[in-house]
């Protein structure tokens, strides 16, 4: 790591995305929060914590060959074990607690709140927020948790890609491709004519585009999503 980087991480870091954002045309919130996104993972995957969360939503399409990303304010995870905010604020605590002085990140777990998501009066994830401080610039995070859904075919680790080269990058589970093809055609389905989400159709575009597919593994996990007895597309039936 260079000195810069060693002697003032946080104001050295917050000057190099400010360029980067200049450079690419980019809000400069957005991509502060893509930094601080990125960083909130890396500190996960340092932890326990590692195997109880997933990368889903469109935070994963940065970790894709073509490095698609939609820009987003959100982070979405898969969640497995306990899934009651009480188990979750105590383990993200533990998350922000990790310490790594050369991102220049803080994570303030005084601000750390966790609300229940439901739907139809029944329990379907948590809603995180969280704000992170760098160099005084302070960063508004949403995390979304879900729990019970299928995924074929298991999660596999792999690399969230650091904005800055001097950093080391996230090491994390993944939802697979199939998965993500799944959940898109199960959304085209649950909400048929009145669907206006044209990110659904495109993000099953772009996939199929980016990857080769077995055809077994894809009919899997169509399957496993659509015939989940807790998926949405049941819950008003």
């Amino acid at each position: 790591m260079n000195d810069k980087l060693s002697k003032n991480p946080a104001v050295s870091i917050r000057a190099k995305l400010l360029a980067h954002a200049k450079r690419h045309g980019e809000d400069f919130q957005r991509v502060l929060t893509r930094y601080a996104v990125e960083r909130l993972l890396f500190r996960l995957g340092q932890t326990e914590e590692a195997k109880r969360y997933v990368l889903k939503g469109a935070m994963l399409f940065v970790t894709w060959p073509e490095h698609v990303f939609r820009s987003t304010g959100d982070l979405d995870l898969l969640g497995q074990g306990d899934p009651h905010p009480e188990a979750l604020s105590e383990r993200f605590a533990r998350i922000c607690q990790v310490r790594f002085p050369s991102d220049g990140i803080v994570f303030d777990r005084a601000t750390l709140k966790v609300g229940a998501i439901r739907e139809i009066d029944k329990y379907q994830g948590a809603c995180i927020s969280l704000a992170a401080d760098l160099a005084g610039a302070r960063i508004p995070l949403q995390i979304d948790i879900g729990f019970g859904d299928r995924v074929h075919p298991e999660p596999k680790r792999g690399i969230f890609p650091s904005l800055l080269p001097d950093l080391p990058p996230a090491n994390i589970l993944m939802y697979p491709p199939e998965t993500v093809v799944a959940e898109k055609f199960e959304a085209m389905i649950r909400f048929g004519e009145a669907n206006s989400r044209i990110k659904d159709f495109y993000d099953v575009w772009i996939t199929t585009r980016i990857f080769s597919f077995d055809l077994v593994n894809v009919v899997k996990a169509v399957g496993g999503t659509l015939w989940d007895p807790g998926a949405r597309i049941w819950r008003n039936r």
